[in-house]
């Protein structure tokens, strides 16, 4: 159990958290003429993507899109690198790095409009960060004609049966909105998963002391939804539903 805690630790306070590391450039709110593909995003292979784009890492999955903005193309990859170490640490170390691009269609040419990075550092047990597998959509819930993009990303740093931290973040037109918390996962006999919309959020509730029932509290939960407060009601409504669809997770997946 020492171990188990330890290694805790490091995942919630040694380890980078999720730090919004966007950065955008020359957004365009010109409105295009509507047609048959207007708001019907379409999945598409790395073989599909125009060759003016660049994919960091290795390749996850990409979108096509044609809203209020024009012809969008979003890219999600991953990348893990070998820590370069210092001669007297026998450990080997690992860093891992997720890699999101939104690309728009001007003047014949696709150019980034805005890219994001998010990073595991520096760990020497099992690394986890990487996109979660199904989780990306392309949705109008306000229909407003610009497209929300929704993704979900999980990142862990352990040796044992531990949950992992998991970020939502969804994005229309250059505003962000994130949930911060962690998965839900048994690490012991009989557990049973029982988070819902109503009981997911942490927000005004007191840690407990006792460091293994904090842990098992706050499993499958998130911290708060204060950065929802401005958006349209319909985004909030949709991040719940969508933060506990892919709160469990399965070790061994």
């Amino acid at each position: 159990m020492r171990v188990y805690l330890c290694v805790l630790s490091i995942i919630f306070f040694g380890c980078n958290s999720s730090t919004n590391k966007d950065s955008q450039a020359g957004e365009s709110s010109e409105n295009v003429v509507s047609n048959a593909d207007f708001m019907k995003p379409q999945k598409i292979s790395f073989q599909e993507l125009p060759s003016a784009i660049t994919v960091v890492g290795t390749f996850n999955e990409a979108w096509k899109w044609t809203d209020s903005l024009g012809e969008n193309i979003f890219v999600l990859s991953h990348e893990v690198k070998k820590d370069v170490q210092p001669k007297e640490f026998d450990e080997e170390a690992e860093s891992g790095f997720i890699y999101t691009a939104h690309y728009l269609l001007k003047e014949g040419k696709y150019r980034a409009i805005r890219t994001s990075t998010d990073d595991q550092k520096s760990c020497s047990f099992d690394l986890l960060c990487d996109f979660i597998p199904g989780s990306t959509t392309i949705s109008d819930l306000d229909n407003n004609g610009y497209a929300e993009i929704k993704y979900q990303f999980a990142k862990a740093c352990r040796s044992d049966v531990s949950p992992s931290a998991m970020t939502l973040v969804l994005r229309e037109n250059g505003k962000s909105y994130m949930l911060n918390g962690t998965r839900w996962v048994a690490f012991e006999d009989g557990m049973s998963f029982n988070i819902t919309e109503d009981n997911a959020n942490l927000d005004g509730n007191s840690p407990l002391k006792d460091e293994l029932a904090e842990m098992e509290r706050a499993m499958g939960r998130y911290e708060s939804e204060y950065q929802f407060s401005n958006a349209p009601p319909a985004f909030l409504s949709f991040a719940r539903k969508e933060w506990i669809k892919y709160a469990k997770e399965n070790m061994g997946d």
